[in-house]
């Protein structure tokens, strides 16, 4: 869904790569530094109580014991704002992906001006599209569903790893050729093997989430 946002920002055309390259380079660095945080609290704090976290109330104790009584409430407050972001990020995202589907599918182009004159963001597609991600999940929250939110959110998160090694190739295939991102941007012979490492990873980890729903399943 990226370079859908990417669109929405603006950054369009080679001269904003290098924005680009920085927007993605500061949001795998949050998410590294918050991760060795949360490690590096959990090395400190649990293991030498023998204690372990497995759910959101472990996570705010775990603050608290770090930071004191503010801790839980920080916590609460940080986890209740990353989740409706993603909420919203998601609903978004997938609206404007399905909005190019449907424009597609017509044959529109990109640069038509019906396709200028009406923004992805204003089409049905995508109004109905992030009317479904906002609305639908609640009704998986009710009582005596056929499965609870938690283990439908694995199930999503698990099909998500499944169809990584297609998403890889595709972009593996994209970022080889010419005609799809310039001739000065194609992949070079170390990025070739990058690419084969993280498509080589990607098999891997559909295989053992695979697995492990079959696993469950029975």
């Amino acid at each position: 869904m990226y370079p859908f946002f990417v669109q929405e920002k603006g950054w369009r055309g080679p001269e904003f790569r290098t924005a680009q390259m920085y927007d993605l380079a500061f949001g795998t660095c949050a998410v590294v530094i918050l991760d060795l945080a949360v490690w590096t609290i959990g090395a400190e704090v649990l293991h030498p109580a023998h204690l372990s976290v497995d759910g959101l109330e472990g996570l705010a104790s775990l603050l608290t014991l770090t930071l004191g009584p503010g801790g839980g409430p920080i916590f609460y407050l940080g986890a209740l704002v990353a989740l409706l972001s993603s909420v919203m990020g998601n609903a978004s995202g997938y609206g404007l992906l399905i909005a190019e589907v449907a424009r597609v599918t017509r044959s529109q182009p990109a640069g038509s001006a019906g396709a200028d004159a009406v923004p992805p963001s204003s089409t049905r597609a995508w109004q109905a599209t992030a009317l479904w991600c906002l609305w639908s999940p609640i009704v998986w929250s009710l009582p005596n569903m056929p499965m609870d939110f938690v283990a439908l959110t694995v199930l999503v998160n698990a099909m998500n790893v499944v169809v990584l090694p297609f998403l890889t190739l595709v972009v593996w295939v994209l970022t080889s050729r010419a005609e799809s991102i310039g001739a000065d941007y194609t992949n070079r012979w170390w990025e070739h093997g990058v690419m084969c490492g993280l498509f080589a990873l990607a098999v891997w980890g559909a295989t053992q989430s695979l697995r492990s729903l079959s696993a469950h399943a029975s």
